[in-house]
C-alpha cells in the first residue's frame, strides 16, 4: 500500500522529466532533431526525431503543462501512433488500485 501511495504522490507532485532534460538527447547518434513549440494550454510540445535500428524515422512528441510537468508522450513510427505515457490515465489507474486496496482492507 505504501508503494501505491508513493506512486500516486510521485505522479501528482513530480515532473518526471522536464523539457530541459530532453536537450542532451540531441548528442546521441540516432537523434536527428529536437524542437520545441508552445501549446494553446501555455505548455510545451517537444518533438524529437530519431532513427531506429532499421534507419526508419521515429518521432517522439512530449507534451508538458505550464509547470513543465510531463503529461503525455507519443511515438509515431511508420504512421503508427503509440501512446508511451499518459499522466492522467496512469493516475486514474493508480487511484482505482488504491480504492480497491482500501475497500478490500476494510473490516465489515
Amino acid at each position: 500500500m505504501n508503494e501505491l501511495i508513493n506512486d500516486i504522490y510521485s505522479l501528482t507532485e513530480d515532473a518526471i522529466i522536464t523539457p530541459r532534460d530532453l536537450v542532451d538527447n540531441i548528442k546521441l547518434a540516432n537523434y536527428k532533431k529536437i524542437s520545441y513549440e508552445s501549446t494553446n494550454t501555455n505548455g510545451l510540445k517537444c518533438e524529437m526525431i530519431t532513427e531506429n535500428d532499421a534507419k526508419d524515422e521515429v518521432i517522439f512528441n512530449y507534451y508538458f503543462d505550464d509547470k513543465d510537468f510531463l503529461i503525455y508522450v507519443e511515438a509515431i513510427e511508420n504512421s503508427v501512433k503509440t501512446v508511451m505515457f499518459n499522466r492522467s490515465e496512469k493516475l486514474n489507474i493508480l487511484l482505482d488500485n488504491y480504492d480497491s486496496a482500501v475497500a478490500s482492507s476494510e473490516v465489515v
